[in-house]
């Protein structure tokens, strides 16, 4: 059995899926750079004296052996709870979560909050990077259930 998500504080996974012998995970973190976490903690690059508190979404990549092969956090100044990821055609990761975020600069959220909780979808490369985010429609948790279906 091989331990990979390892911080000082809390990680979750919310979602694994397979793509041409790799591994993509969705995961909620609390905690900044630590064990073999090496992407930061949104609120505490903000200086927010309360950054434990904040979840963001850790992003993960593992080969077929599940090394990590690179990890990001996404988030803003409030809290971000994943729940699923799925591959999209022309090599992309779609990704859901619920967001208490705004984009107040706090993060690499740049889409508004309607409502204390929203969906916040964010779509990237294979490697990670940032190609769109979009805000859906206020949080339900049903909702979030059928996007990973």
């Amino acid at each position: 059995m091989k331990e990979f998500l390892v911080g000082v504080d809390t990680e979750n996974v919310n979602t694994l899926i397979e793509h041409n012998n790799e591994y993509y995970i969705t995961s909620t973190s609390n905690s900044h750079i630590s064990g073999n976490k090496t992407s930061l903690s949104i609120a505490f690059l903000n200086g927010d004296a309360n950054w434990f508190l904040r979840k963001d979404i850790w992003f993960l990549k593992l080969d077929s052996d599940f090394n990590i092969l690179w990890d990001k956090s996404f988030g803003g100044g409030g809290r971000e709870e994943g729940s699923s990821i799925f591959y999209s055609d022309h090599d992309k990761l779609v990704f859901s979560c619920m967001s208490q975020s705004n984009a107040n600069g706090a993060g690499n959220k740049t889409t508004p909050n309607y409502g204390l909780e929203d969906v916040w979808v964010i779509i990237t490369d294979l490697d990670g990077n940032h190609i769109n985010t979009t805000k859906l429609w206020r949080y339900r948790r049903r909702l979030l259930r059928s996007l990973s279906r």
